[in-house]
């Protein structure tokens, strides 16, 4: 019986470990760059940083309303204390305490929402 003789190269990988099929999405500038950068920070090869993404990544869902409206609240409610802060007017200026109080009435209303939504999902 002769030997087979080695042509030397990568052996087959088996039918069924093979890769054969291939998934194309369309990005913008900005979205390549970003993940260029989260690439190369990953150390990583390309192919196996986007596997790695798909399959282990977290898929977040969509924002409702009502969260979309909290958040820009909350961003307002940030720039509004911060304001307060810096000018030092919280304990001077009865508007500002208005203010403030307004601001915890607010967290309030936004911790509340967020205890509610929390307990329906369970």
């Amino acid at each position: 019986m002769k030997k087979k003789k080695n042509k030397g190269g990568r052996p087959k990988v088996e039918s069924r470990n093979a890769r054969k099929h291939r998934v194309s999405i369309a990005i913008n500038v900005m979205e390549k760059q970003v993940l260029e950068n989260r690439i190369r920070k990953s150390g990583l090869q390309k192919a196996e940083y986007l596997r790695q993404a798909i399959f282990n990544g977290e898929i977040k869902e969509a924002l409702t309303p009502e969260d979309a409206y909290l958040i820009r609240q909350m961003y307002k409610l940030g720039q509004l204390l911060a304001l307060l802060f810096k000018q030092g007017r919280l304990n001077k200026d009865v508007d500002a305490g208005e203010k403030f109080d307004w601001a915890i009435g607010l967290l309030n209303e936004i911790e509340e929402y967020y205890i509610t939504k929390i307990s329906k999902k369970k």
